[in-house]
């Protein structure tokens, strides 16, 4: 991982610990934008080489199983992400990982604003 990609991962954990706060100190409903939540985790774990399960990622948002098996299988129909059963597993054993050309977007999102917020 080159340096530009070790900032990019640092910011997305930068957001992704924001968006933790901001459950904390305010009306959690507030700020709810689970999808966006939901493709920050996978970014992260995809950098991290990690395939994520929903369960998982339900307890990253603090967000019901069901709530975020719903925005999972939405992202996956807008070709966000793919969900993969493993073979022998119940429902909670669903996992999720970014498409190549999300998580180059995503990649693409976060650097940008890096390189604005330093020129402001």
């Amino acid at each position: 991982m080159g340096d530009t990609d070790a900032e990019i991962l640092k910011d997305a954990r930068r957001l992704i610990a924001i968006r933790k706060a901001q459950d904390q100190y305010f009306c959690i409903d507030i700020f709810r934008d689970i999808p966006w939540s939901i493709m920050l985790i996978l970014f992260v774990g995809r950098f991290e080489q990690q395939n994520l399960s929903v369960e998982t990622i339900s307890d990253q948002i603090s967000c019901s199983y069901d709530i975020s098996e719903r925005y999972c299988l939405a992202l996956q129909k807008e070709g966000i992400l793919v969900l993969d059963q493993p073979p022998g597993n119940d429902s909670s054993g669903l996992r999720a990982c970014l498409t190549d050309s999300s998580f180059d977007c995503m990649k693409t999102i976060i650097g940008s604003n890096r390189i604005e917020a330093e020129s402001v």
